[in-house]
């Protein structure tokens, strides 16, 4: 089964799958935006159907997931397998979760930041343009009332 793979390690030095499960992946921040799409396939990668927690509410889920975290993979090893699989399966659907929504939040960052530097263009380009601007508006001005001044002389033809 694919959540028995995580409990498994080639030597004692080597950290299984679980270990890394329960590792706090750190701050989401942008500069580690890679990082954290990494873990998410990662974690994608190991998803099984959640059918089984449907029933369950989230803060139980929660709670399951946080004794799951508590745990090694040679206790986990030692639980009937019902046990074993609802923590590893909470835990599992906790931590794809929890990186999908610090994913999203450095996402928004992401467009805030781009939104806001955008505005600070606009106004640069307006600043800059200004007087080009205003110059072109006097221009037109000029032409309409040219055009008014020819249409009043001609009596009204226009």
């Amino acid at each position: 089964m694919k959540l028995n793979r995580l409990f498994l390690s080639a030597s004692l030095a080597e950290k299984s799958l679980w270990n890394r499960l329960k590792e706090d992946p750190g701050k989401p921040l942008l500069s580690r935006l890679q990082e954290w799409i990494e873990r998410l396939e990662w974690l994608a990668d190991l998803q099984i159907p959640t059918s089984g927690l449907e029933d369950i509410p989230a803060v139980k889920i929660k709670a399951l997931a946080a004794e799951a975290q508590s745990l090694d993979a040679a206790r986990m090893k030692e639980m009937s397998d019902a046990k074993r699989y609802t923590l590893a399966l909470a835990l599992l659907s906790t931590q794809y979760a929890n990186t999908l929504d610090d994913l999203a939040e450095m996402f928004i960052k992401r467009v805030r930041q781009l939104h806001h530097k955008g505005a600070e263009a606009l106004s640069d380009y307006r600043r800059r343009t200004q007087a080009r601007t205003d110059e072109l508006i006097d221009i037109f001005l000029h032409v309409l009332l040219a055009y008014d001044w020819s249409c009043i002389k001609k009596e009204w033809v226009c």
